[in-house]
């Protein structure tokens, strides 16, 4: 399995809709590949982030509304700078 293809089924994997079979490559390339286990916690860091903001109580601040939460953006920001080292090193 190729990194590429890593962030192809990302979401199955983290949803448990993934075959067996795949499953197993998916989790032999993460043994193997640090840059991709960094991915994935980032991917999941930011799920986390997500569901949090979709659960907080009443209606958002004008601010907030505005802005999305800083922990987020830098997740996805530092997701897609490793997966864009990643990329290159291969």
């Amino acid at each position: 399995m190729t990194c590429r293809e890593v962030a192809e089924f990302l979401s199955d994997y983290v949803e448990g809709r993934m075959e067996p079979a795949l499953r197993a490559r998916f989790e032999r390339h993460l043994a193997e590949c640090p840059p991709c286990v960094t991915y994935l916690g980032t991917f999941q860091a930011a799920i986390k982030l997500a569901k949090a903001a979709c659960r907080s109580e009443g209606p958002p601040s004008t601010a907030a509304s505005e802005h999305p939460p800083e922990e987020l953006v830098s997740a996805i920001l530092s997701s897609c700078e490793k997966q864009h080292r990643a990329d290159n090193s291969r």
